[in-house]
């Protein structure tokens, strides 16, 4: 779904790209089964294909947080924040996963060492 510091990040969700999507997942399996060769890996990194889209589109709205706290000074994103609705939305979902967590409740959440906690 989008092309930024020269990685490929492909989306489930954007129809246009679901071809490309399926095309990821094929390439993941060829891996696993060892049918794609070394050659092949190696000339997909030459162009930075991205082998995890959904750890570097997180990386990707952390990046987006870092400067939101950078130019506002906190991490407090607005619900319905006009200039960057996605960040608002990500943000929302990243406190909601982490309440899920600290509940023993079901969340996606990862102990990952950076939080929005430790953002700001």
């Amino acid at each position: 779904d989008m092309i930024l510091w020269g990685t490929i990040s492909l989306s489930w969700n954007q129809q246009p790209l679901h071809g490309l999507t399926l095309i990821l997942v094929f390439v993941l399996i060829l891996i696993g089964n060892g049918k794609i060769t070394p050659d092949r890996i190696a000339r997909l990194e030459q162009i930075h294909f991205e082998w995890d889209p959904q750890k570097a589109q997180w990386n990707i709205m952390y990046a987006k947080l870092q400067a939101f706290q950078k130019e506002i000074g906190h991490c407090k994103v607005p619900k319905g924040y006009t200039k960057d609705p996605e960040l608002a939305n990500w943000v929302r979902n990243q406190r909601l996963e982490h309440a899920n967590m600290t509940k023993n409740k079901k969340s996606r959440m990862t102990h990952d060492p950076r939080t929005v906690s430790n953002v700001g």
